[in-house]
């Protein structure tokens, strides 16, 4: 079996390491994220808990 995908001339095991490169990159993008929402909530003084209390 050809270990070629369609659409490039690049084999599996590359392509699958390029992904895991990727999702290790959005990981760290949401975790940076996260930390930067965070920051910004203890900016306001805002608990995070009590944001969203009028709308449950």
């Amino acid at each position: 079996m050809d270990e070629r995908c369609p659409d490039c001339t690049c084999d599996i095991k590359e392509r699958l390491e390029n992904l895991q490169v990727l999702r290790h990159i959005m990981m760290r993008k949401k975790k940076e994220f996260e930390e930067i929402k965070k920051e910004r909530c203890t900016a306001r003084d805002v608990p995070a808990n009590t944001r969203n209390k009028d709308s449950e």
